[in-house]
């Protein structure tokens, strides 16, 4: 998808929520295709006016209120979404789970104990990674949460691949380890399997097949009601048509809507079908699986008895086949999810419009068939198409067409007849692939409901096929009911486009950073020069006016390069009487005479 559609796709989507319809961008798309389809230019990235004009054309479009037509696209991408991307979400999870199993086992693989200085301390890692390992690829995870399971998972390991046969098995080549490592996986399942099946294990081990069918049948019961009740209503609606065709031509209103309506229903009868056969078929599957667990189980049990040993020989490979069938059981109960995922999608298109089915029309149909007048005249055709010929016969031998009596299953164009398609504007009659007129044309079969119908087209085949296709452009809803999607128009594929819009895209984007910042916030004010700087300061602090006090001198003022306008007193020696008296000084200095020795040795006083 190129860039402009992505730009379309989201405006489109934007354009509709704001009028409140939830649109999602797969839908967005598939309109956007259709219009491409049927000629309408796409939006140029240049000029504003033919985008705006799309845009709002392709909203309007997915903005209809009560359209079966529109109704009926969103019914089939919505059953697709919930099928393909539900069965995307199992799929991711499997191969999660399958790459952390291959993530342990190549760390098993490339394990090295001879070379190891701590051995004893490696094959207890190792020992404990082969455990994680069988738990994950068994699918037994619930063993690394829950300690219960754990203990029982872990006796089972140690029942057929003992701790002291490590070195053995670390002696085997690569091939030979990967091989060992996943058949003991599905044995130690196996083990679990046949605890469960005795009474003595198999906790939260739970076996799939009996919810299965249970769901299973629950579901078909419950989506046979609606493909029933699907079929008595078109069933109505094709007495309707019938009956108003014979007096009205292709194009009008009325014909027109009851199209539509019954295009819609016979899409819903199509899905309800194909998931009842997917449950039919998932149950017989599932039935045939538990049959042989069931048959494994009963031979597990005969070999073991009450024998306090049994040879490995015999017992592995039943253990190895419990486990296959439990896993392929599992696998068949998480692809019930997308069976019952698309069936919940359904329930909100069991009445998507307002039906065109009166009472009034029920019963004119009623009373002309009764009196035996329905169905005795042809339709009216529409004018456009292929005109009809007198001698078809001749005219399919001329072209190499020809005509023949059913007993054909693989039908073109899903089985539904063109020339109904093409000469009653989108009208769709299925034909009888048993019973009906079948016309062969270059290796393909085509169906029709009836043989003059059939006549006509062998007669123009050609002609036929491409006002068909025409006649598709035009009813983006008739192309995938009609299985020519991924064929003759790959573009509207509705799964393609689910897989795109809901797969993250990435393009090329350089750095964020520019090579010239250029600031928003420009300050006019700002000055980068020093000097100018401190004039300024100067100016502002405007020292004129000032009266100089303190230690101040008149050198200070105005001087630029002092740091303080403070003098302190110049350093000099203390200025007191003591301190200026010295050799240097010029005071005079001061003597002091002592007399001594005025008392005499033992005189008295």
């Amino acid at each position: 998808m190129d860039d402009t559609t992505r730009k379309v796709v989201a405006d489109v989507v934007r354009r509709c929520r704001e009028t409140g319809n939830d649109v999602t961008p797969t839908l967005a798309c598939f309109m956007v295709r259709t219009m491409q389809l049927q000629g309408v230019a796409l939006a140029d990235k240049g000029s504003t006016e033919s985008f705006e004009e799309f845009c709002a054309q392709c909203s309007e479009r997915l903005t209809l209120s009560d359209s079966p037509s529109l109704q009926n696209i969103k019914m089939q991408i919505a059953v697709e979404e919930a099928n393909v991307l539900y069965a995307k979400a199992i799929a991711k999870a499997t191969r999660e789970r399958d790459e952390r199993a291959a993530t342990m086992e190549r760390e098993i693989i490339s394990a090295v104990v001879e070379s190891s200085l701590d051995e004893v301390l490696l094959l207890d890692n190792l020992y404990r990674t082969v455990f994680r390992y069988v738990a994950v690829a068994g699918g037994m995870e619930i063993a690394l949460s829950d300690a219960q399971v754990e203990a029982e998972t872990f006796a089972a390991l140690e029942s057929v691949f003992p701790h002291h046969g490590l070195r053995r098995f670390f002696g085997l080549s690569g091939s030979e380890k990967a091989a060992q490592l996943k058949e003991l996986a599905s044995i130690v399942l196996g083990i679990r399997i046949f605890n469960r099946s005795i009474g003595k294990g198999g906790r939260r081990l739970e076996d799939p097949a009996p919810p299965y069918l249970a769901q299973a049948a629950h579901l078909r019961e419950d989506l046979g009601a609606k493909l029933m009740a699907t079929e008595r209503l078109m069933g109505q609606y094709a007495g309707v048509i019938s009956f108003k065709a014979q007096s009205m031509r292709p194009g009008s209103e009325l014909l027109v809507r009851l199209r539509d309506e019954q295009t819609n229903r016979q899409a819903y009868a199509s899905a309800l079908r194909r998931l009842i056969d997917g449950c039919a078929k998932g149950a017989a599957a599932v039935a045939s699986l538990a049959d042989q667990l069931s048959r494994e189980v009963v031979s597990v049990q005969q070999l073991v008895g009450a024998k306090n040993s049994v040879p490995k020989e015999k017992v592995y490979p039943r253990l190895d086949a419990l486990g296959a069938l439990h896993f392929a059981l599992a696998e068949e109960r998480r692809a019930q999810g997308v069976l019952q995922r698309v069936a919940d999608r359904l329930v909100e298109f069991t009445k998507p419009f307002k039906t065109s089915l009166s009472n009034q029309l029920l019963h004119e149909t009623s009373a002309s068939q009764s009196s035996g007048k329905g169905g005795g005249g042809a339709p009216l055709l529409d004018d456009a198409g292929p005109g009809a010929v007198e001698d078809p016969i001749l005219a399919a031998a001329a072209v190499g067409a020809e005509v023949m009596d059913g007993g054909v299953t693989m039908l073109q164009y899903a089985g539904y007849d063109l020339h109904a398609l093409v000469k009653r504007t989108g009208l769709l009659i299925p034909a009888n692939a048993f019973t009906g007129t079948v016309v062969s044309f270059s290796g393909k079969f085509y169906g029709f409901a009836g043989k003059e119908s059939a006549l006509q087209f062998a007669a123009q085949p050609e002609e036929y096929i491409k006002d068909a296709m025409d006649r598709l452009r035009a009813q983006p809803e008739l192309i995938y009911m009609m299985g020519v999607a991924s064929g003759e128009f790959p573009t509207v594929d509705i799964a393609p486009i689910i897989d795109m819009m809901s797969t993250p895209q990435s393009c090329d984007f350089g750095t964020q950073t520019p090579t010239h910042f250029v600031e928003n916030n420009i300050d006019k004010d700002y000055e980068w020069n020093e000097w100018a700087l401190r004039q300024r300061a100067l100016h502002l602090a405007n020292l004129r006016q000032k009266q100089t006090h303190g230690a101040q001198t008149y050198l200070s003022h105005f001087r630029r390069e002092n740091t303080m306008q403070v003098w302190l007193p110049k350093e000099s020696s203390a200025q007191t009487a003591v301190a200026k008296v010295g050799v240097d000084s010029d005071q005079p200095l001061a003597t002091s005479h002592h007399v001594t020795q005025l008392r005499k040795r033992g005189s008295k006083l």
